[in-house]
């Protein structure tokens, strides 16, 4: 009896516990399930709208960033840092030429480019050294002579013309650039250096600003005559037509005698059949020839 009076209240406690677990564990059990529901949906709602808030901003930071991205360009547009050096004048000019000698792209560039619109005599030397010198690249080159047109002094000429005759004829923005700037120094002695680059656009412009200063149309109708005919080159024929097109754009009238002359002279050539080039003389005869009847017909 005591044993069963001991394990009587125990078995029955144990029974209520588990009685009362169960009946609690079921009500449990479905408001868990409830609760779940209702954090599942909600969960729905909220990934739904942080999908849609996602997307808001996305396309709010395209937005921004093309607003960024066009101020940036237009910055960057009208960021020209040469007018900012040539802006400071002439006292700038020694610390111009010390980056044209100590740098190269793209300090020394902007450097030589101010230089040569600032006009300061003292920067005629080192854009001689720099267009001279065989360690610059082309473009310190091709600025170097294109300020040396802006500063109009004559003693760049024979640099310049070293350097477009070694280019060789080539179809180059430098060869381009040297012969511009030799037509703005205006020294007749670059005709025969710059006729023969026949390619280059900017030859015809060259030839009229040079046949303009004094003394050039006379070393010109010397080349036409002497030069030209007496190298006997295909090179050499195809100049004579670009020197005779700078006399008909602009309507030579005194181009009429050295034209005479050059046909007597070319004529004979042709008929001796001493020319190795016959057919780009004959061109340049037949040419000649039409340029100075279109002459006769404007006296």
């Amino acid at each position: 009896m005591s044993s069963f009076a001991l394990g009587g209240p125990k078995i029955e406690s144990l029974t209520n516990i588990r009685l009362t677990r169960g009946r609690t564990r079921e009500p449990a059990s479905s408001q868990r399930g409830d609760r779940c529901d209702s954090n599942r949906n909600a969960g729905r709602r909220l990934s739904v709208e942080n999908v849609f808030k996602m997307l808001l901003w996305w396309k709010l930071f395209r937005i921004k960033s093309r607003i960024w991205k066009l101020r940036f360009t237009s910055e960057m547009a009208s960021y020209d840092p040469v007018r900012r050096l040539v802006a400071l004048g002439s006292s700038a000019t020694p610390s111009l030429v010390r980056w044209v000698r100590h740098q190269q792209d793209p300090i020394g560039i902007f450097a030589a480019e101010a230089l040569g619109r600032i006009g300061s005599p003292a920067a005629v030397e080192p854009l001689i050294e720099a267009i001279t010198d065989i360690a610059s690249n082309t473009g310190m080159k091709t600025v170097a002579a294109q300020s040396l047109g802006l500063l109009k002094d004559k003693k760049a000429v024979p640099a310049l013309i070293h350097v477009l005759e070694s280019e060789q004829r080539k179809q180059t923005q430098l060869a381009a650039t040297i012969i511009e700037s030799l037509g703005q120094l205006g020294d007749p002695r670059a005709i025969k250096h710059i006729a023969v680059q026949i390619e280059c656009a900017s030859l015809g412009r060259a030839l009229k600003k040079l046949a303009e200063v004094e003394g050039g149309f006379e070393v010109l109708v010397q080349y036409l005559l002497e030069d030209i005919p007496g190298e006997d080159t295909g090179i050499n024929w195809v100049a004579a037509v670009r020197i005779m097109d700078v006399w008909r754009n602009n309507a030579e009238l005194r181009a009429m005698r050295p034209l005479r002359e050059f046909i007597s002279k070319v004529r004979g050539l042709v008929q001796s059949k001493r020319l190795r080039f016959q057919a780009n003389a004959q061109e340049s005869l037949s040419y000649a020839e039409g340029l100075l009847a279109r002459l006769a017909g404007q006296k």
